[in-house]
């Protein structure tokens, strides 16, 4: 039949819409300057989370047990992911890799040859 993608959609959802996604991108950036990409995901997990329940509890919407195990295991599993997350903090490959200390042999056969060059001069 005739139908609308937005439905009914009036000027005031669209400018409700446009601010949320606003204030949402803003809070997100915030997340990730202060925590962890995994913690900002957790707290999307949540935010939905707490919408299907106002949308429940304010809208009239119906329990869905099947939407309401989706959510907390998504929530859950990324919960469990940061648990499993080492304490300890990795240091950058690049670091080690750029870090003479890491190449003791060649630490050596670098002080062997310049002072072999050294006896030479004199």
């Amino acid at each position: 039949g005739n139908w609308d993608l937005f439905g009914e959609w009036t000027s005031r959802t669209c400018v409700l819409v446009f601010f949320g996604f606003i204030l949402k991108t803003l809070f997100n950036q915030y997340l990730l300057k202060v925590l962890d990409a995994i913690w900002k995901n957790i707290s999307e997990a949540v935010g939905v989370l707490l919408v299907y329940f106002a949308k429940i509890a304010f809208l009239g919407g119906t329990f869905d047990s099947a939407v309401f195990n989706a959510a907390v295991t998504v929530i859950l599993a990324c919960i469990s992911y940061v648990l499993s997350k080492q304490k300890a903090s990795k240091k950058s490959d690049i670091g080690d890799e750029l870090n003479p200390a890491s190449y003791p042999d060649l630490q050596a056969s670098l002080l062997a040859s310049s002072s072999a060059s050294a006896r030479r001069r004199f």
